[in-house]
């Protein structure tokens, strides 16, 4: 299975975790609570960020953290490309009144400036290098203020058949945005907050 879905994930990342889906859902490191979803609801809480799109919220795990922590679920809205995921995340009743939809960061299907906040966490990384500049650009297209991005850095190029790694820090330089805090953590993971 393992063999398929390294040549799926070289020729459709879409198909890939169509076919991961289910063993990404049962895999309970998948399901942990991690120091960057309470830094991210830190830094919600101490930049009065009210409108907060996820792209990639997967089953809706850091949605739901929010929403148990005080971020109304009104303000949050979620999307993701695997619709057995995301209909797991329409599944979770503090979700019902968040706004998750199926779509691709490489095409957002919101207005410029849409969100105070946009962020990923653990999206970016699964983007090839051909597409990784497109998806930044619609993270920035669509943040009125704020992207937070939490993506392993563990080295550049091909980490695994279907995880990358990307040069944030030149990213974040290219579009001009501003460095408000950044960090990588025992784990190879970088937590950046970038503001517009």
């Amino acid at each position: 299975m393992w063999l398929l879905r390294k040549v799926v994930a070289k020729i459709s990342p879409a198909s890939f975790w169509r076919m991961y889906a289910k063993d990404f859902f049962l895999d309970p490191w998948q399901h942990a609570i991690f120091p960057q979803q309470k830094d991210l609801l830190r830094f919600i809480k101490k930049n009065k960020v009210h409108t907060i799109l996820e792209a990639g919220c997967g089953f809706g795990r850091n949605l739901q953290y929010l929403v148990e922590h005080g971020v109304p679920a009104t303000h949050l809205h979620g999307v993701d490309i695997t619709s057995s995921l995301l209909k797991k995340a329409c599944q979770v009743p503090i979700l019902k009144q968040a706004v998750l939809e199926s779509a691709d960061v490489l095409n957002l299907p919101y207005q410029n400036n849409n969100f105070d906040l946009v962020f990923t966490h653990g999206l970016l990384m699964h983007i090839p290098p051909k597409k990784i500049e497109k998806a930044f650009r619609e993270l920035i297209r669509t943040s009125r203020k704020y992207v937070v991005i939490y993506e392993e850095v563990s080295k550049q190029g091909n980490i695994n058949t279907y995880t990358y790694g990307h040069d944030y820090f030149q990213l974040a330089k290219t579009y001009k945005l501003k460095m408000l805090f950044s960090i990588v953590d025992n784990r190879k993971l970088l937590w950046m907050h970038l503001e517009k």
